[in-house]
């Protein structure tokens, strides 16, 4: 085994794809979807860097990248479950900004956007409808839901994409327009509450 070779045979080829896809996370999304840092200040970490909201506000900064890098790179499925553990966590976080601690429970995402009472965070109606389309996206990749549902459009992908790569030969992108469609939505959340505009008005700019 030569990882070299191995690299060489396996991925390099895709690089053109990859160039592809982030032209249309730019094209689609945002140009700047791949620098949370600068393009959400209203996410910096601030405060008590032991308290457990300083390290929640870390941890969206730090698994957004991966959603999008995953998208980037053609791993749809798992761009899709990184995209929902970031919404599940911005709605933890909302929350326990203006109201301390969750309930006693199981706070998954789906729970969070349908049974947490949000009403006195920052969260508007529109956001939390954002939210709420990102659940069925995540569940179905988190528990296999479409295999169990509709067999058929689960073994072929999904909403996949279809790239050809040469004459008679392409390449399956499955679970490509779910993955589009979550890091999307996941974005306009994520831009609406810590995005330049969001952040002046809450003076975190």
């Amino acid at each position: 085994m030569d990882p070299a070779t191995d690299f060489s045979e396996i991925l390099e080829w895709r690089k053109e794809r990859w160039i592809s896809n982030l032209e249309e996370l730019y094209r689609e999304v945002s140009p700047q979807i791949l620098d949370p840092v600068r393009s959400l200040p209203g996410l910096a970490p601030r405060g008590d860097p032991g308290h457990s909201l300083y390290a929640l506000r870390w941890s969206i900064l730090t698994l957004w990248p991966e959603a999008t890098h995953s998208y980037v790179l053609g791993l749809f499925q798992a761009s899709i479950l990184a995209s929902g553990a970031v919404v599940e966590r911005v709605l933890k976080l909302e929350y326990q900004e203006v109201n301390g601690p969750l309930p006693p429970g199981k706070w998954t995402l789906g729970n969070c956007a349908f049974k947490l009472d949000l009403s006195k965070s920052r969260i508007s109606p529109k956001l939390l409808s954002l939210a709420r389309e990102c659940v069925d996206p995540k569940n179905d990749r988190s528990h296999a839901l479409l295999e169990h549902e509709d067999p058929m459009k689960a073994a072929l992908g999904g909403e996949r994409g279809i790239y050809s790569v040469a004459a008679n030969a392409y390449l399956i992108e499955p679970f490509r327009g779910e993955a589009l469609s979550i890091v999307s939505r996941s974005w306009s959340l994520l831009h609406g509450l810590y995005g330049r505009d969001a952040a002046r008005a809450t003076g975190d700019a």
